[in-house]
């Protein structure tokens, strides 16, 4: 039961100097203005973690080992860089570092219990590395996107991941719709027809 209030875990002077978040358990938290930039989350568990206002969590180009999201879950955002650009850390030299990280890792963060506010998306996360509930969290891989693209604003979020598949490199990034928004039917209708359609998994 604690806020995180304007909480920020700076970015890091090199790779090997990064904020590290490890063996904790958050329930019951509420957030409001918190981020974290290349930080390492490894043994955590969130259970229930709600915004205060319209704050929103941004993880930029943070890393994961056995994160557990169960419960509600509200506004958090995984962007695949550091930003601003201009960082002391170049973003080059931090995505070569994740990329080794995940190398060695057996499994990254599992929201098979997460009930999200609204659709995210898993960027930067090995989507092989990700436990997912395969009735609402789906993945979209890179052999997929180009069609998903053709087909433009018809397939709504899935073209817009399908975009960012192709235009960062992914083999296939995960996305989790939001189980508590009130677009959760049209969203979960649609996704199900691309997956009979075999254009996401």
């Amino acid at each position: 039961d604690s806020r995180f209030i304007n909480c920020v875990i700076e970015p890091p002077l090199t790779p090997d100097n990064r904020g590290i978040v490890r063996n904790v358990s958050l329930i019951r938290c509420v957030h409001c203005g918190a981020s974290a930039h290349g930080a390492v989350f490894e043994d955590v568990t969130v259970d229930t973690f709600h915004r205060q206002g319209g704050s929103v969590v941004d993880l930029w180009a943070c890393v994961f080992k056995h994160v557990t999201l169960r419960g509600p879950i509200s506004s958090i955002h995984l962007i695949p860089i550091l930003a601003p650009p201009g960082w002391p850390l170049a973003n080059e030299a931090l995505s070569a570092a994740n990329a080794e990280y995940y190398g060695s890792v057996d499994w990254a963060i599992d929201i098979t219990e997460a009930q999200f506010g609204a659709a995210i998306s898993f960027p930067a996360v090995p989507h092989q590395l990700i436990r997912r509930n395969r009735e609402s969290q789906f993945v979209v891989l890179r052999e997929q996107a180009p069609t998903l693209v053709r087909m433009g604003i018809e397939v709504g979020i899935w073209y817009i991941l399908a975009k960012q598949v192709l235009e960062d490199g992914y083999s296939g990034v995960v996305m989790a719709l939001g189980s508590r928004s009130r677009k959760f039917k049209h969203d979960l209708d649609l996704a199900e027809r691309l997956q009979r359609e075999g254009l996401i998994q």
